[in-house]
């Protein structure tokens, strides 16, 4: 006989407590030593409840590095809703400087999530977790409901820098200008991790954003020096 289906708000709230359960275990002793006992243990659930809500351990993990970016989005929703003027280069920007901010805090768990094995999968993981805990994205523009939604960091970058170059290049080359994008802010999460305590957050949040400015200058044109100026 088959198991009947799981009721939403209860599927959320052993979701959430699984997931504090795993970001205690990371936060105290690291991303390697998150085990099945452990997070069994500290939520006070039987070790096979976690199979009934997700495919293995290592989708639990993507889904609490997930979750440690909802401030992020938090704080995206209140710059979306002060920004009167959409200007498409401020929202790629400043999608920048706070995703900086926040995924640097939590640099191994951001590289796991975004670069690690899964990552093919990552799509249908982050929209699972958007599914279920949609409130996190309300206030979100379209656009930026999208980016969220689309897991994959490459699709995430897209969604915001598309916009930009609308009628003005080809599809190429607006996706080499995302790869590099990309590629740099990977260079950057590597030298968070390897610096370990000693790296300085807004310094590399810093670096990020001239390098988003000087790939869309080069991109645009040299009389688009006033991206320089736009205040994010």
């Amino acid at each position: 006989m088959s198991r009947p289906p799981l009721k939403e708000e209860e599927k959320r709230k052993v979701t959430a407590r699984l997931i504090q359960a795993t970001q205690e275990i990371i936060f105290s002793d690291g991303l390697d030593t998150v085990t099945i006992r452990k997070i069994a243990n500290i939520a006070k659930v039987n070790s096979a409840v976690l199979y009934k809500y997700f495919r293995d351990l290592d989708e639990l993990i993507l889904f609490a590095s997930t979750d440690l970016l909802k401030e992020y989005t938090a704080d995206l929703i209140k710059q979306n809703a002060r920004q009167a003027a959409k200007n498409p280069s401020i929202d790629y920007l400043l999608s920048w400087k706070l995703f900086c901010r926040y995924s640097f805090q939590y640099p191994e768990c951001m590289r796991h999530l975004f670069f690690g094995k899964h990552s093919d999968d990552l799509s249908r993981i982050i929209r699972s977790y958007y599914d279920l805990f949609s409130e996190q994205l309300e206030g979100l523009s379209i656009s930026l409901q999208a980016m969220l939604r689309s897991g994959d960091i490459y699709a995430h970058n897209l969604e915001v820098l598309r916009p930009l170059f609308t009628g003005r290049m080809s599809e190429k080359r607006v996706q080499l200008i995302n790869d590099l994008t990309v590629a740099y802010y990977h260079k950057l999460l590597d030298d968070r991790i390897a610096a370990g305590n000693d790296a300085d957050i807004e310094t590399l949040t810093n670096q990020m954003l001239y390098a988003c400015r000087q790939i869309l200058v080069l991109s645009y044109g040299f009389r688009n020096w006033e991206l320089f100026r736009l205040n994010v």
